[in-house]
């Protein structure tokens, strides 16, 4: 199943919580997109690579901000009704 691309609000997103939020969990992915970065200025991952790793990141950090603030990922109207 193809994901969907990030939104550019997505994009902004990830780039805020990573520059200000001071969870944990964020601070781990602040050092796996410094990592991914610097692979990626030394020629060890390719632009196309790196651009994919990077957005399935933005999108994992996002998710995981989502569940540790107890929001969920589906949409309102999306809810069974019982």
């Amino acid at each position: 199943m193809a994901k969907r691309a990030l939104s550019a609000e997505d994009h902004r997103s990830a780039e805020n919580l990573l520059k200000f939020d001071s969870n944990p969990n964020v601070i781990v992915y602040r050092d796996q997109f410094a990592e991914m970065e610097s692979d990626f200025r030394n020629g060890v991952l390719v632009r196309k690579q790196y651009e994919r790793d990077r957005e399935d990141l933005e999108r994992r950090l996002l998710e995981d901000c989502r569940e540790i603030r107890g929001q969920t990922t589906q949409s309102p109207n999306s809810k069974k009704r019982s």
